[in-house]
């Protein structure tokens, strides 16, 4: 057995500070938002789609950011 393993300060120790790590790296999950939906217009056409992510090169993002797929309810800022 090597010494770390034979060590029950080392054990004591880990048993403290494991769940703080977890807890730790679980928070910023619990923090997290939800994407924002926007307008995207068309650089061809007159077609405007409401999606969170680029449809592509040829879609602009309008600045107003929505709650819903619908884009109907907008993000309120801080």
């Amino acid at each position: 057995m090597t010494d770390w393993q034979a060590d029950s300060s080392y054990k004591t120790w880990l048993v403290k500070t494991l769940p703080w790590v977890l807890l730790y790296l679980l928070a910023g999950n619990a923090l997290a938002r939800p994407a924002s939906w926007y307008w995207w217009a068309s650089r061809t056409s007159d077609d405007r789609v409401c999606a969170q992510t680029s449809l592509g090169a040829g879609w602009l993002r309008e600045a107003t950011a929505f709650r819903d797929s619908h884009c109907s309810q907008r993000v309120q800022p801080f």
